[in-house]
């Protein structure tokens, strides 16, 4: 990968590598180099007979490795290994047309063999005689080292935590089906998630199924990241201050899907998802040292803080009448309402040649920061101005 020193120097600082961190042993950010190298790899051992599959994996990537300008790359600076062992029995029997369960152990380094990944996950999946399908997974995670935490800042402890999921589907042959999708996740810093997921199809003939299912999610985060302050005093957190906040937060979305196939070559998919999330923070906080998992309080702990309601901002002193500046923080608390429609036609009106239509519609609004009120925001979803795209494609296949 080249490019110009601005380029790569961004390259170097987002979130899939952060060679700005200070304490990283092995990476550094180099504003005047005009090239990134990098590589990855991966190697998988697999073996299985009728009932039982055994694997083992390793895989890295390295950290000056980047591909988005060909596919989708989030991370980098990786090194990971599994071993997974699945049973599985596809005959029926009393209870089930079929079943399977599997563990694996997984470990994940970056490049500096700091551990930043250590945990074991199970799931298992039965098919019951009445055709409804019942999935659970578990992962339990150890605490390690987080690399990302800070945003580019020092080494941070994360927490253990564990995360659990239920899902059950109904017959998907049935003109009505259901499905419900639940999850829990926590860690030992009091941090957590829940999310509720049903839906219901229904299939008023072969041609045509739709599907709506409402969403509700509600998170409460111990330690949110809201900026990163550069300041030389703080030489506990080698030359930078990293602002942090608790969060409540909760998501309210309804999915619709629907799928018409008109002739074997006539088709329309419409998806819609309404979506609204509100979070709001409180007790702005500051990363205490690397390595750790601990806080300092403004107006608390240590220095002092007020807000300004007109400008909403935070004027923080980190130590009160210290050396070290002040900053502010503007208010992080949000509220964001969206809409996203997309209508894909597909015709294929002579063998080969296919003909598109798409329709693209997007809207949004952000008021009311911090507070949701599902009905009233809906009708200011309603009210914001919006964007449609639509595009035509046509493929055509010239034959012999």
């Amino acid at each position: 990968m080249s490019g110009s020193a601005a380029a790569i120097g961004r390259l170097q600082r987002t979130s899939a590598r952060y060679f700005q961190r200070p304490d990283a042993p092995h990476v550094r950010l180099d504003d005047v180099r005009t090239s990134l190298s990098g590589w990855n790899g991966h190697v998988e051992v697999s073996r299985s007979n009728r009932d039982l599959l055994v694997n083992i994996a390793t895989w890295a990537i390295s950290p000056g490795f980047e591909s988005n300008d060909l596919g989708f790359q989030t991370g980098a600076d990786r090194i990971g290994a599994h071993g997974f062992v699945l049973w599985q029995k596809a005959r029926a029997d009393r209870f089930t047309r079929y079943r399977y369960a599997g563990v694996a152990k997984f470990y994940n380094w970056n490049f500096g063999r700091q551990l930043v990944g250590d945990g074991v996950y199970a799931e298992a999946v039965a098919s019951l005689r009445n055709n409804w399908v019942i999935f659970a997974n578990a992962i339990v995670n150890r605490a390690v080292w987080d690399d990302r935490f800070t945003r580019g800042g020092p080494l941070a402890r994360r927490p253990a935590s564990r995360s659990a999921t239920i899902n059950v589907t109904t017959d998907e042959r049935r003109r009505l089906s259901a499905g419900l999708s639940t999850n829990l996740t926590d860690n030992a810093a009091g941090a957590w998630s829940g999310t509720l997921a049903p839906s219901i199809t229904v299939r008023p003939s072969p041609r045509i199924t739709a599907t709506v299912g409402p969403q509700w999610t509600r998170v409460r985060s111990a330690a949110q990241y809201v900026r990163g302050v550069s300041d030389p005093t703080a030489v506990e957190t080698l030359g930078g201050r990293y602002v942090f906040g608790d969060l409540d937060r909760t998501d309210v979305a309804m999915v619709v899907r629907v799928n018409a196939i008109f002739t074997p070559k006539m088709s329309l998919q419409v998806y819609a998802q309404p979506f609204v999330a509100a979070g709001r923070y409180w007790d702005l906080k500051e990363f205490s040292a690397p390595r750790t998992y601990t806080f300092g309080r403004y107006g608390v702990d240590q220095g002092t803080m007020a807000y300004d309601p007109a400008a909403r901002r935070f004027a923080i002193d980190p130590d009160g009448t210290g050396i070290a500046p002040a900053f502010t923080v503007p208010d992080p608390d949000f509220n964001v309402k969206s809409l996203r429609v997309n209508a894909v036609f597909r015709w294929e009106w002579r063998l080969g040649s296919t003909f598109y239509a798409v329709w693209t519609h997007e809207r949004a609004d952000y008021l009311n920061p911090g507070d949701l009120a599902v009905g009233r925001d809906l009708s200011s979803l309603a009210r914001a101005p919006g964007d449609n795209v639509f595009m035509v494609k046509v493929a055509y296949w010239f034959s012999r």
